[in-house]
């Protein structure tokens, strides 16, 4: 073998191991690609049932597999995700380093990463107390959303209008949201939008409508919702026929919330326990508007010991707080 063969055969040698070597890291990186995507897929599902924890794990996974994929959009949108899922389980500490690297990462022109993105800096500004400027990414998140045709990401975003703007902005977003997700048939929107609109009729006093609103949350929770989120709609629709006057209904209704969170409790769920109190804490209530009073002063006080054992207490000190004075209001009239 002459010199030039030599040279051609070392050449042809280096190509096809560098062919080799090309064709297993295609493969290794599609493979990781198709992992990333069935793990955001999988966290998904978890955000759906609630369970922000592991969803924030399953987020964490997809973002590694992501990265060694070499799919840069995807990890930042994932990382995002797990930045939210720290927000949800009430760790912005840990969610900001999450959101940085999703900020590093993403630009304008992913637009599944940077619809994300807005939200999730909105939810933290949101957070930190900072409502007009959260109000103003979620506006742009609509917009952007709306133009890229990310019709569910913009009915996100309207749906945070309506959590964190004041109360008339909330009522437009609330209802420009409702009419978004019906336009673009995202239909598990209906519910969380529909849920916002009747609380915040509850606390205008707006009974009536906030039993309108809560219905139709119910019925969109009851069609696409997962089994949690339709209990809570069953208990909402109850705690307003209270508000209406509908004792009897009312009662009925969480009666049967009552037993079926008692039920879920019992199978291993513990998220039940916070609807276990909630329902029971209602019908003492009701035990003391018909009469009873110390029998309902007696549930209101069970259900205030059980919900001190939930994650209620990280965000629901207020609420307690309402709690409690009702309680030594109900024991000063026995």
């Amino acid at each position: 073998m002459n010199r030039m063969e030599l040279a051609l055969f070392v050449a042809l040698a280096v190509s096809a191991v560098a062919c080799t070597n090309a064709d297993t890291e295609e493969r290794m990186s599609t493979a990781n690609r198709e992992a990333a995507a069935a793990s955001f897929g999988e966290a998904g599902t978890l955000v759906g049932a609630r369970d922000y924890s592991a969803a924030r794990d399953v987020y964490a996974r997809a973002a590694d597999e992501a990265h060694a994929a070499g799919d840069v959009a995807l990890e930042a949108e994932a990382c995002a995700q797990v930045a939210r899922m720290h927000s949800q389980l009430h760790d912005p500490t840990a969610g900001a380093e999450w959101l940085a690297r999703a900020e590093r990462l993403t630009t304008p022109e992913m637009p599944d990463a940077w619809g994300r993105l807005l939200v999730v800096r909105g939810v933290y500004a949101r957070e930190e107390g900072r409502k007009a400027d959260a109000v103003a990414l979620f506006e742009e998140c609509y917009d952007y959303c709306m133009a890229h045709q990310l019709y569910g990401r913009a009915v996100d975003a309207a749906h945070h209008v309506a959590i964190a703007a004041d109360p008339k902005t909330r009522e437009e977003w609330a209802l420009k949201g409702i009419a978004a997700a019906e336009a673009a048939e995202e239909s598990g929107w209906l519910g969380p939008l529909w849920n916002n609109l009747g609380w915040d009729y509850i606390d205008a006093g707006r009974y009536d409508e906030a039993l309108h609103a809560l219905r139709e949350a119910q019925k969109a929770h009851h069609v696409g919702g997962h089994p949690i989120t339709a209990l809570i709609s069953d208990y909402s629709v109850g705690f307003a026929l209270r508000m209406t006057g509908d004792y009897a209904l009312a009662r009925g209704i969480q009666e049967g919330v009552h037993k079926s969170a008692l039920r879920a409790l019992d199978e291993g769920d513990p998220q039940m326990l916070e609807w276990v109190a909630q329902s029971r804490r209602e019908l003492g209530e009701l035990d003391a508007l018909e009469g009873r009073t110390a029998e309902g002063a007696d549930r209101i006080e069970e259900a205030i010991a059980e919900l001190k054992q939930t994650d209620f207490m990280q965000w629901g000190g207020e609420l307690m707080d309402k709690y409690e004075a009702r309680l030594a209001e109900l024991r000063a009239q026995q």
